[in-house]
């Protein structure tokens, strides 16, 4: 009953929205790409490739998901080469990542569907998924439900929760916890984030704990194309702060903190990565009203000599860290709760980042409890850079610990893989 109440509602607010959704699909490109899916069409010439009976349906929301579902992705395409994988995003900017790492290994890439039931049934009928593979935290009851009644098992993997969405979730336990009693398995990231599944309604036979995917990650770039990145950027006697994935609020403290570091250290580079591309022209503007000189990646070739690179480019940052001296991790100066720690450590880098760590929290405990990371704020950010762009031994040592808490988690990948085979019947 409940979800029959959840797809009325659904369906009216999306009949009010749809005029303020045309308009923004007529002015704003990233409104139009891939609407028809959106709304459960998929081109035909899409499917061709798919094997109704072997078809393994994996969904990642954005960035951060589509990273930790590429090693996944990978180790199942090498293990079982015949297994077709389709694989989503909702954001355009998840998709152009997934496009970029897996593009050529996942047998369908497109957006998910709004979780109305029509679009929903029409998605489920064209793919014919095997099984469901959510990954991380987003909990959609119109998928699920409709998955659940089709008899097609659900899998939620590298499993999180934040304070807020186990509040949230628990608050509304009458609609919820039929959703996640139905679970086929849920794959948890820590054993708190375990226990939360069990409370919220997930049966504890079907729970476990399989450690972070995000820790099954490998460099993007070998040290060839490092040092290829380091002329380019024309950084090899520089020392960088690159700060990556901001948001409003933490840019302007960003630039900031960079001019009083400038005092100690004249040829200190920033580069800047904002987490949204819809912000690259906004970060700009901010940028003007300072005294700095910049230049954006987009232009092509890098200038030396310039104080900040804004790195205004898709795909790119993972790789820029191999760049810096120091890394900060933005959405934590204010409170977005974070974003992957760990990239900046695949290349032995030192990170700094805020104290809203709400959705990445399981990172910042084990970097921080190897040395390998600085939790810092707002009036801290410019002495806490300062103490490691002044000691290089220090940036060294805390570089080398997170390399090392990559390396000792290295196991999640199978033991994720081995619940998926357990759940699915691979």
């Amino acid at each position: 009953m409940n979800i029959k109440i959840y797809n009325i509602l659904l369906h009216i607010l999306f009949i009010t929205l749809l005029p303020y959704f045309f308009l923004k699909s007529i002015t704003q490109g990233k409104y139009r790409r891939g609407l028809s899916e959106r709304l459960g069409f998929i081109n035909p010439s899409k499917l061709t490739g798919l094997d109704n009976s072997k078809t393994l349906w994996i969904h990642a929301v954005s960035v951060g998901e589509t990273k930790a579902a590429v090693p996944l992705i990978r180790e199942i395409k090498k293990k079982y080469p015949d297994l077709k994988i389709a694989f989503s995003t909702v954001t355009a900017t998840g998709q152009k990542v997934a496009e970029k790492e897996i593009g050529g290994i996942v047998d369908i890439l497109f957006f998910y569907p709004l979780d109305l039931s029509c679009f929903i049934n029409r998605t489920i009928e064209v793919i014919k998924p095997k099984a469901f593979i959510l990954i991380e935290k987003e909990i959609w009851p119109g998928m699920l439900t409709s998955l659940n009644e089709q008899g097609v098992p659900v899998c939620i993997v590298n499993g999180t929760f934040s304070a807020k969405s186990f509040k949230r979730y628990n608050s509304l336990s009458f609609f919820f916890r039929d959703i996640f009693t139905s679970l086929t398995a849920f794959s948890a990231s820590t054993k708190k984030d375990a226990e939360m599944a069990t409370n919220l309604g997930v049966p504890e036979e079907r729970v476990s704990v399989s450690g972070n995917l995000k820790f099954a990650m490998n460099a993007p770039i070998d040290d060839n194309q490092v040092q290829d990145l380091k002329f380019e950027f024309k950084v090899d006697c520089r020392p960088v702060i690159v700060a990556g994935s901001t948001h409003s609020g933490e840019e302007g403290l960003i630039l900031e903190t960079y001019k009083e570091l400038k005092k100690n250290h004249p040829s200190l580079l920033l580069i800047l990565a904002p987490r949204h591309p819809e912000r690259f022209k906004e970060v700009e503007t901010l940028i003007k009203t300072t005294s700095l000189s910049y230049q954006k990646r987009s232009n092509g070739e890098l200038e030396p000599e310039k104080d900040i690179i804004l790195l205004d480019t898709i795909g790119e940052l993972t790789s820029v860290y191999a760049l810096s001296t120091i890394a900060f991790i933005g959405g934590t100066l204010i409170d977005i709760g974070g974003h992957n720690l760990l990239e900046p450590a695949l290349f032995s880098k030192p990170v700094i980042y805020g104290e809203h760590l709400s959705t990445c929290l399981y990172m910042a405990t084990a970097l921080e409890a190897a040395g390998a990371s600085i939790r810092s704020n707002k009036t801290r950010l410019a002495g806490d850079m300062g103490k490691v762009l002044n000691d290089p031994a220090l940036a060294r040592k805390m570089g080398k610990a997170g390399r090392d808490v990559i390396d000792d988690n290295s196991g999640s990948l199978q033991r994720t893989l081995k619940i998926i085979e357990s759940a699915v019947g691979l």
